[in-house]
């Protein structure tokens, strides 16, 4: 449905108890009050763009629904993203003017915040479409997150509008993805660097840093995996006692591996 009232609400409003929307309230998905009805929206140099956060309000709404149908089976309600969260945990648009709006919306933005300088927002600037960057730590303390990006274009001119993204929890991969018990998982980007592995659980959670960094990806240590990867093709090798598993995701481009594996595979949820 559409935001539960149309107003635009700006990071200011958040964080004063007389002017923030009504629903906002801690979600332990979140470990932070965040507004599940609403999106919020930030300027570059603190102004109020009421006329243009209005034409974009109804994406609010668009992004809440996303998040609802990430989750596995029947869409999730209100309280199970409060709750358990879901597997798209924040959606954001940010336009080259330096505004840009996210949801959920929350507030205890930093001075120092500019969409434009965010790794999900620079990874896409350059890119022709669809694209999954570095991982890198969330300022708001969910620990390390997957951005996957696109740029809007202008469709004559082909000039940058802006980039919207969607930025997926570590925690949520490993535990969807990379849960295979008794071994070790990992996904491999299309150089063989390994974007995140199973070992990575609850990795610098509730921190919350501002540095505008991606996190350095670290190659593969197997050759011939990094070579299967870089390939797109598959390879199951015997390395130090150990068997390796490595199956392409051809979507991404990207490369599923798993080392120690089992003879009985976990039972995978589809």
């Amino acid at each position: 449905g559409e935001p539960m009232d149309g107003q635009v609400w700006c990071a200011p409003d958040f964080d004063d108890p007389e002017r923030r929307p009504p629903d906002l309230k801690t979600a332990p998905a979140y470990g932070q009050p965040v507004s599940l009805g609403n999106p919020v929206f930030v300027t570059s140099d603190g102004s109020r763009p009421e006329e243009l956060a209005r034409t974009l309000l109804p994406l609010g709404a668009a992004f809440r629904s996303a998040a609802r149908r990430s989750v596995h089976g029947k869409p999730a309600t209100i309280d199970d993203l409060a709750r358990e969260g879901a597997p798209i945990a924040w959606i954001s648009l940010a336009l080259v003017d330096g505004m840009s709006m996210s949801w959920p919306g929350h507030g205890d933005f930093s001075e120092a915040y500019d969409a434009r300088q965010r790794p999900w927002y620079t990874v896409a600037v350059d890119a022709t479409g669809p694209v999954c960057g570095a991982p890198y730590v969330d300022s708001s303390g969910l620990g390390l997150l997957l951005p996957c990006s696109s740029p809007v274009r202008d469709p004559e001119s082909a000039a940058l509008l802006g980039v919207a993204s969607v930025k997926l929890p570590f925690d949520g991969i490993i535990g969807d993805l990379l849960a295979w018990e008794g071994a070790r998982s990992a996904l491999l980007d299309g150089q063989g660097r390994v974007v995140v592995s199973s070992e990575d659980q609850g990795w610098r959670r509730g921190e919350k840093v501002l540095d505008n960094e991606a996190l350095p990806l670290p190659a593969y240590p197997v050759a011939s995996i990094v070579a299967a990867a870089t390939g797109h093709r598959g390879e199951v090798v015997e390395d130090h006692g150990r068997l390796i598993v490595a199956h392409p995701l051809q979507t991404l481009g990207w490369t599923y591996v798993v080392e120690d594996v089992p003879l009985v595979a976990p039972e995978v949820t589809p």
